[in-house]
């Protein structure tokens, strides 16, 4: 169930129910996420990095897609790479080129339909996403940098 008229909604990470109008939204990041990690125990492993790629991985497996790394796939490798590469590359027309190629790719391999604006949307909000928890992790660097000398 993802939402209940508007209601109540589900993470698609770790099932959690949450109140309007969080929408289909994340609860809790990758790494804390028991039950995401459960489900998924393939992407589990690129959990502790962060960045677009990781971003993605989890888009793609929430609802409505439920598309996952397999152990003979290169999406986890892909996803690292993208992960080191950053953003600001993900953004650049070189990045996002390269980026819909692995995407085809792999929809290819899969027997999935492509479409490639519905590729760059899910992309563009994989670089949002990992830019808000690049923001919120070190928000949350500073505070603890702030506190954690007074002992």
């Amino acid at each position: 169930m993802i939402c209940d008229y508007n209601k109540n909604h589900v993470c698609v990470r770790c099932g959690v129910v949450t109140a309007y109008p969080k929408s289909v939204r994340r609860c809790c990041l990758p790494g804390e996420c028991e039950a995401f990690k459960s489900a998924f125990p393939v992407l589990a492993s690129s959990f502790n990095q962060h960045g677009p790629g990781t971003e993605l991985s989890a888009l793609l497996a929430g609802w409505p897609f439920r598309i996952v790394a397999t152990p003979d796939c290169k999406c986890t490798s892909r996803a690292s790479y993208m992960d080191a590469k950053g953003c600001d590359w993900c953004e650049s027309p070189e990045g996002m080129a390269e980026i819909m190629g692995f995407l085809r790719e792999a929809a290819e391999e899969r027997g999935l339909p492509f479409l490639d604006v519905a590729a760059r949307l899910l992309v563009r909000r994989a670089i949002a996403n990992a830019r808000k928890a690049e923001a919120r992790r070190a928000k949350e660097a500073e505070a603890a940098a702030a506190e954690g000398p007074a002992a």
